[in-house]
């Protein structure tokens, strides 16, 4: 006489001690198609330096997401209503990409951004937050960790050299190291044909007003005669500079 055997299937598995019989080390698993239990190499998890990567096997950092093409997103966070956008970061050419911190629909978001690092030259930390919508009065502001500190904001060249600053005292200046004034441009050096300031028409065709670098002015096209100005305005009297 024969006994019949029934088995039945376990209710869950052990964490830690069931063994996988078809699979790679450092894929996450998920529930896929047919309710069964995959993996994929774009879901990774680097569990000797706890990392996770997302479209990428050996992710880099805490959290590495990388982008299948270029201009495809990379990164998004959205609300639930009709899944707006509130951060979207996507991937462009080489060494270019995108990070938007607003809905792509033209809904005002109240959010903000804020960082805070140390700029490169000095020790003073540096602080810059964007806020817009009822959230916020500023759009974007830049402020120094102290009153005392120097720089307020800059732009650097490859070099570190500094093109372009506004001190925390409010001097703004373009090529010079430390501005002495509310405007302090430095020429590009000290030739006549080397440009400390120049203001051209609307055509973009000629100069009005040019500072050179030897220190000479060269206003153009000053008219000859006092008639039609008025107070303040200059004019060629005969080769002398006239204010009227």
């Amino acid at each position: 006489m024969s006994t019949l055997i029934q088995l039945s299937p376990a209710s869950g598995i052990t964490v830690g001690t069931t063994a996988v019989t078809s699979g790679t080390i450092g894929r996450v698993f998920f529930q896929g198609t047919g309710n069964v239990v995959q993996q994929d190499s774009a879901l990774a998890w680097d569990n000797t330096n706890k990392r996770l990567g997302i479209v990428t096997p050996t992710p880099l950092a805490k959290l590495h997401v990388s982008s299948d093409n270029f201009g495809q997103d990379v990164f998004r966070v959205s609300y639930a209503a009709g899944g707006v956008d509130i951060i979207n970061a996507k991937s462009g050419g080489f060494g270019t990409g995108t990070l938007t911190f607003a809905p792509t629909d033209g809904v005002v978001c109240n959010a903000t951004l804020k960082m805070g690092f140390s700029n490169i030259i000095g020790t003073n930390s540096s602080y810059i937050q964007v806020e817009n919508g009822g959230g916020g009065n500023n759009s974007m502001y830049f402020k120094t960790a102290t009153a005392s500190s120097t720089l307020g904001f800059q732009f650097l060249n490859s070099s570190n050299a500094q093109v372009f600053q506004v001190t925390s005292g409010g001097n703004v200046s373009i090529g010079a190291t430390t501005p002495a004034a509310r405007l302090d441009v430095r020429a590009q050096g000290a030739l006549s044909t080397d440009l400390a300031l120049r203001v051209r028409n609307s055509a973009d065709s000629s100069n009005l007003f040019v500072v050179k670098g030897n220190g000479v002015l060269n206003a153009a096209n000053l008219p000859t005669s006092s008639a039609g100005l008025v107070s303040g305005d200059i004019w060629n009297n005969l080769g002398i500079l006239t204010i009227v």
